[in-house]
């Protein structure tokens, strides 16, 4: 303010240095100074009030008579059965001038008659009268004390103002005015009835205290705004406002009294007041529209309305601190505190009602709980912080919405609802029970519970992105349905416990005391990280789905735990990763579906009992498949010394390498070894290399597949076979022994064995040999025993043989080429009886056909360039031998020429 009259008033000094240049000469003209002022009487005429201007009568002291301004001279001394001044005429202002007109306990101070109008009368006493002023309409009264009447301290008519007055110790009301008319800054004290009475106005700023019936009653269309209200006890009829219909009661304060507002009618707009320490604070029928300031407490909200906190408010012994009767009511605590003492009861009770909502507040040291809204519908709570409470801390109802509120050191749960709850950005800690709980159809979201009993506790609901630990029991304890996303439990007893039905998705379990999951049965559990859980990462019952799961370092306080543990079945156990715990995948019963988990670095990766379907995702070596199984790599593996990298202990067992290779190390074992006699196993695509033992040992094997298999510099043989087994398309090369082993009955098919330290095929009895590659074996290229076949074969540069066969063999359309490569050897030799040798094309070698043994038959074969092209014992059965190593004979140009054969013995054998 001080700024804006420096601004108005410096344009004002400018102009009045500007002033000589605007109004010209300033030299007064000669001659004597005339005054230019007019007489005051002449502005404002002023008539006194005495015998002589304004003579009484038989009812009054004083009588104005005519319109215009008055002023008394003196203090007047009233008279038995006269009044005061009674004024006749409109349009008049008295100003009493600070004197007092004093009565004799009847008559009227001042008053006006029927017919006058438009009184005015200001500064002043008016004191021990009947009435002290009484005014028709359009009065205006102010700066007048008023007192000790016998009845009315000022009453006036419609239209009117009161302002600056004060009526004290009259014998009925203090002030009363009529319809459209305003009290201000007034005072009524210590009236036997109201203080201040009006109908359609405003009364403001107004102090009314110890007044016998109303502070202030306004029956209608009136705003009672900004005043003060007090009696000075509690008990009888004393009410601080008091209103009827239509009114607007707004930032009053009102202290003491049988009733602090009293509002008796509908549609009135309360708003704003502070109501205090009266016998009952509020009498309100339903209707209105209430925005309370509540200032004390116990209060009984019993109205649908708006209440906001004044400040701190503190309880009392046995009693809740806002006891909530009505629907529709809203609770803003202002960002002040609800604090119990000893013995208090709730801080906010709600009975059979519905629609609360609560916010922005702190609700501390209550007895039973913070806020006991149970078996209540739609309960909203928003930025409420409840603490030190001697049960729940936010108990409520159906369908509620709770927002950023926290609960801690609660004797009982932190949060509870019932169903249809949506829990947002909630905190509960160190609480007795659960941390947050709720039932059927709730949704919890991004909430964190830590230090309770329990952290999580629902039915049927749904929880969200939340965070629970260091709470002693379970962090999220579930059930019936309930679904658990994108949360994380830490440092726990348990993490999650999850009952039927429910899932449990992208979570992570890490440091809890026990269990990172536990599931009872038909849960699904996929995609969480489960790390350093002192016992299993993930343990399940029956009917559960247990998939792309990652559990790392689990049974890290007992030693004992495992990645994934089922206790029984059906269970299906996909895609999961489990390492550095005692046991990777531990499966107690049969029946479950284990298929492409990646297993590695436990100190035992597999503890399953046998009637399992496995499909294993091997990713860590060395490891025993000790059931039927089907395994398959993640990668390249590397061996560990004193080992073998896979050891077969089951029957049915497949395993795909899946393009990977086996790698050995030194003073490793074999890369694949079947150990016992074993049925069914099949091992493909993949290499097993650098192994210290052979690359596969499965002579132990019957019945069994290989296929697409590398074996290569392997200290021992490449690859060895049983009985009844069947290799396709494998290649074995520098291996240290044989590059490939039949045991008898089976089929070496489309393999290549190159390079090996012993011979490239060793077959056993009746074994199939056909389309195969054998080249620079150290010793034989190919040999088979009893009763087996070798054909379409190609063998080159064999240290000894290039094909080597027992009795009974067919041996039959081979090629084979510098056999006895640095050594002695044939390109076939046959060392029993009964061969069929058939075909075959021998080059280069020591002999060409070798047959040691009588009975054999030898047909159709051609030898070119070996020492001795054919060497064969008697006793044998052989197509005539032709010699064609004569020069040829001249070229042929044309359509025809004679065979240079020597015969057309369709058995006959060459050489060239």
């Amino acid at each position: 303010m001080t700024h804006l009259i420096a601004r108005l008033l410096c344009p004002l000094a400018t102009l009045a240095v500007l002033a000589p240049a605007l109004a010209g000469d300033l030299t007064p003209p000669p001659g004597p100074i005339q005054s230019t002022m007019k007489p005051l009487t002449d502005v404002e005429p002023r008539v006194a009030v005495n015998e002589l201007n304004t003579p009484g009568d038989d009812n009054a002291i004083y009588v104005i008579a005519s319109p215009g301004a008055y002023y008394l001279t003196d203090n007047l001394v009233g008279e038995a059965g006269k009044d005061g001044i009674r004024i006749d005429a409109a349009n008049v202002t008295l100003d009493l001038m600070g004197f007092t007109l004093s009565g004799a306990g009847d008559g009227v101070g001042v008053h006006n008659a029927l017919t006058a109008g438009k009184i005015t009368i200001v500064n002043g006493f008016v004191t021990a009268w009947g009435d002290g002023i009484v005014l028709r309409n359009f009065a205006h009264v102010e700066d007048v004390t008023s007192t000790y009447n016998t009845y009315s301290g000022i009453e006036v008519g419609n239209t009117s103002l009161i302002r600056n007055c004060i009526a004290a110790f009259n014998g009925w009301s203090g002030i009363s005015v009529g319809i459209a008319s305003a009290v201000n800054a007034c005072i009524a004290h210590s009236n036997t009835q109201h203080g201040i009475v009006i109908g359609k106005g405003i009364v403001s700023n107004c102090t009314c205290d110890a007044n016998g019936l109303a502070g202030i009653y306004a029956s209608y269309e009136t705003v009672v705004c900004d005043n003060m209200c007090s009696a000075p006890t509690m008990g009888g009829s004393a009410v601080g406002i008091h209103v009827d219909a239509l009114n607007r009661v707004v930032n009053n304060l009102v202290y003491g009294g049988s009733r602090g507002l009293q509002v008796d009618g509908v549609n009135n707009d309360i708003s704003g007041n502070s109501v205090q320490a009266a016998l009952d604070n509020y009498s309100i029928v339903p209707g209105n529209r209430l925005n309370i300031l509540l200032c004390q407490i116990p209060e009984s909200i019993d109205w649908p309305c708006t209440v906001t906190l004044a400040g701190d408010l503190t309880g009392v012994t046995a009693q809740h601190g806002i006891a909530v009767n009505a629907d529709h009511v809203t609770i803003d605590l202002g960002g002040h505190a609800l604090i119990g003492v000893a013995g208090a009861l709730s801080g906010i009770y709600m009975s059979a009602f519905e629609n609360l909502t609560i916010r922005n507040g702190t609700i501390r040291d209550w007895g039973d709980y913070g806020v006991n809204a149970f078996f209540r519908a739609n309960v909203h709570a928003e930025n409420v912080h409840i603490s030190d409470v001697g049960d729940t801390g936010l108990l409520i109802g159906d369908d509620a919405q709770l927002t950023r509120c926290s609960a801690t050191r609660c004797g009982g749960a932190g949060i509870a609802a019932i169903s249809g709850a949506i829990v947002t950005e909630c905190v509960a800690s160190h609480c007795l029970n659960m941390g947050i709980n709720v039932s059927y159809g709730s949704t919890i979201q991004s909430c964190t519970a830590h230090d309770n009993d329990r952290g999580f506790y629902a039915y049927g609901s749904s929880i969200g992105a939340s965070v629970a630990y260091l709470n002693t029991a379970a962090g999220f304890q579930v059930d019936d349905g309930t679904s658990l996303v994108d949360c994380s439990a830490v440092d726990n007893a348990d993490g999650i416990i999850a009952g039927t039905r429910c899932t449990v998705t992208n979570c992570a379990a890490q440091s809890n005391d026990v269990s990172g999951i536990a599931a009872s049965g038909s849960a699904r559990i996929t995609g969480c990280d489960v790390v350093s859980n002192g016992g299993d990462g993930i343990l399940v019952g029956n009917l559960c789905d247990v998939r792309s799961n990652r559990c790392y370092s689990n049974g890290a306080g007992s030693g004992t735990g495992a990645g994934i543990h089922a206790t029984s079945s059906p269970n299906s156990i996909v895609d999961n990763t489990c390492g550095f715990a005692e046991r990777g995948l531990d499966i107690d019963a049969g029946g479950n579906l284990i298929s492409k988990n990646i297993v590695r670095d436990n100190v035992d990766n597999y503890d399953i009992v046998g009637s399992n379907r496995l499909d294993l995702l091997l990713s860590h070596l060395p490891e025993s498949i000790d059931w039927p199984a089907t395994v398959t790599l993640t990668g390249d593996l590397t061996g560990v010394s004193g080992s073998n990298g896979i050891t077969i202990a089951a029957d049915n067992v497949t395993i795909d390498l899946g393009g990977h290779a086996l790698v050995g190390v030194g003073g490793s074992l074999d890369g694949i070894n079947v150990s016992g006699s074993r049925r069914n196993i099949a091992i493909r695509n993949g290499t097993a290399r650098n192994w210290a033992g052979d690359g596969i040992d499965a002579a132990s094997a019957g019945n069994a597949q290989f296929e697409n298999l590398k074996v290569s510099n392997n200290t021992g043989d490449g690859l060895r076979v049983g009985v009844d087994c069947a290799a396709r398309a494998c290649s074995a090369l520098n291996n240290g022994g044989d590059g490939i082993e039949g045991g008898g009955n089976g089929t070496i098919l489309e393999c290549v064995a190159n390079a090996n330290t012993q011979t490239g095929i060793l077959a056993g009895d009746s074994t199939v040999v056909a389309n195969c590659e054998a080249a620079f074996n150290a010793v034989d290229g190919i040999r088979v025993a009893t009763g087996s076949t070798v054909r379409h074969c190609t063998v080159r540069g064999s240290v000894g043989d290039g094909i080597e066969a027992g009795t009974s063999c067919t041996i039959a359309e081979n090629h084979t080429d510098l056999s006895g490569n640095g050594g002695s050897g044939a390109g076939v030799h046959i060392t029993g009886t009964g061969c069929r040798v058939e075909g075959n094309t021998c080059l280069a070698a020591d002999r060409g056909v070798d047959v040691d043994s009588t009975g054999n038959l030898i047909i159709r074969n051609t030898a070119r360039s070996n020492t001795t092209n054919y060497d064969i014992v008697a006793g044998n059965r052989y197509g005539p031998i032709i010699d064609i190593t004569a020069g040829g004979t001249a070229a042929v140009t044309g359509n025809s020429a004679a065979s240079t054969m020597s015969t057309t013995d369709p058995w006959a054998n060459f050489a060239y």
